[in-house]
């Protein structure tokens, strides 16, 4: 353990042991070539170029400061056994020596820099992409949902939405934890729109699955098979889909006691569990079915991901959407690590008889990267905005975009009006609760 401490240490932007056997190799490569063809001079002063030090700049702009140095401690150590006298006595050398060294540390901290930069890139195009795999979520959702109640609508009133916002709440009033009471309602509603006739829901803990499962629907209650072929293909895949079918198995010869299985993982690749279906309608077998339990299960899982990390947050603000305090760590977040600011809005409408028409242009008019949040208090409407990458430049001219809006629709002066009214604050680094706490305090005191 302490070996892999101080080797993450060294080189903590790599991993395996290939960057450490290559820089062992160009530092003696280095050290033996100097010696070999100018052993006079092996720090290359009175040459025309000091290729000597190749060895650590390289060494810097793959690596990093901390490598580099250790290089440069190598050869100085070798070139020391090699004539103490002159390392020590001769002024040349150590000029030589600090030269090679600021040299190096420059090259380190533009690696530093660089790396820094491509973090904070990959860490930005890594949100937008968590957005827009949840956003093709929703749209999918809502087709089934419309589809579905097109086709039911006198004999099963209930649309798929509503049955995951029932779910959901469960799931708050749970504290994130995905109870039997939870799991078999999930199960049932799958069961509905997907025609499972036996199948299991497992949890997964601690790294591994439950065997027993927490729900099942048909006649029997059967352990999980984690050595099964289907199980393993669905955890294997690295190609981001969370499901698997009979006929999807890369070995042909593999036999699988499932069906299908579907894996229920987040958008952070969280895994929650996992769905085994053993039988199902021979009409229902299809890509189509298929994927619509991957989409529900993976937005069902992020409601359990969500919901259980911000369980504090919801307790205090049961009307709130998980998917909104979700976002709203992820910024801050982004904010801690890499100093991407974004900004919560909170404009208040007073009552009157335009409250609600104020409050639903509002949300029409929202951009696509923010999300609302319509919170009712007393009889005052407030309606949150969370703005990723939203500076305060991005945020006055936000301010304004509505200013003039509501000039126009409504006759409302937001610097004058005692009907409506803006308040901005950028996201800080720490809880979400402290963040809406300080904009509630903001909002309250006018």
């Amino acid at each position: 353990m302490k070996l892999q401490h101080y080797r993450d240490k060294l080189l903590y932007s790599v991993q395996g042991w290939g960057p450490y056997i290559e820089v062992f190799l160009i530092t003696a490569l280095v050290i033996g070539l100097s010696y070999l063809f100018n052993r006079n001079d092996p720090f290359c002063i009175h040459t025309s170029f000091p290729w000597v030090w190749i060895a650590p700049v390289l060494v810097a702009l793959r690596y990093g400061t901390l490598p580099a140095i250790f290089v440069i401690i190598v050869m100085v150590g070798a070139f020391f056994l090699f004539d103490p006298k002159v390392a020590i006595t001769t002024s040349e050398y150590r000029y030589a020596t600090l030269g090679g060294l600021l040299l190096t540390i420059l090259c380190g901290e533009f690696n530093n820099a660089w790396l820094g930069a491509m973090k904070r890139f990959t860490q930005l195009n890594g949100y937008i992409q968590k957005r827009l795999d949840g956003l093709n979520r929703a749209f999918y959702l809502l087709r089934i949902s419309h589809d579905r109640l097109e086709q039911s609508l006198i004999s099963k009133p209930v649309t798929l939405r509503n049955t995951l916002v029932e779910l959901k709440n469960l799931l708050v009033d749970a504290g994130g934890e995905c109870t039997q009471k939870i799991a078999e309602q999930f199960l049932h509603m799958l069961g509905q729109y997907c025609n499972m006739e036996q199948a299991g829901l497992y949890l997964y803990q601690d790294g591994k699955f439950i065997k027993d499962p927490i729900a099942h629907v048909g006649s029997k209650r059967s352990e999980l098979v984690v050595d099964d072929p289907m199980v393993k293909e669905c955890m294997q895949s690295g190609s981001g889909i969370n499901y698997y079918a009979i006929d999807q198995l890369h070995q042909k010869d593999r036999e699988s006691r499932y069906l299908a299985t579907v894996l229920l993982r987040t958008c952070d690749n969280e895994i929650c569990g996992l769905l085994v279906i053993e039988d199902l309608a021979f009409w229902s077998l299809t890509q189509e079915v298929l994927r619509t339990l991957g989409i529900i299960s993976a937005y069902f899982a992020d409601d359990i991901w969500a919901v259980k990390k911000m369980a504090k947050f919801l307790k205090v603000y049961p009307d709130c959407p998980p998917q909104f305090v979700f976002e709203l760590k992820k910024t801050q977040h982004l904010y801690k690590d890499f100093g991407v600011e974004s900004a919560l809005s909170a404009f208040v409408i007073l009552p009157g008889a335009r409250q609600k028409n104020i409050i639903t242009q509002l949300q029409h008019m929202r951009r696509g990267m923010d999300i609302d949040w319509h919170y009712q208090q007393k009889q005052r409407g407030i309606l949150f905005t969370l703005m990723p990458f939203s500076s305060p430049v991005a945020v006055e001219g936000y301010r304004n975009r509505f200013q003039r809006y509501l000039k126009s629709e409504f006759g409302i002066d937001l610097e004058e009006s005692k009907e409506v009214y803006l308040r901005n604050m950028q996201i800080f680094s720490g809880e979400p609760l402290q963040v809406m706490q300080q904009l509630m305090e903001y909002v309250d005191a006018v």
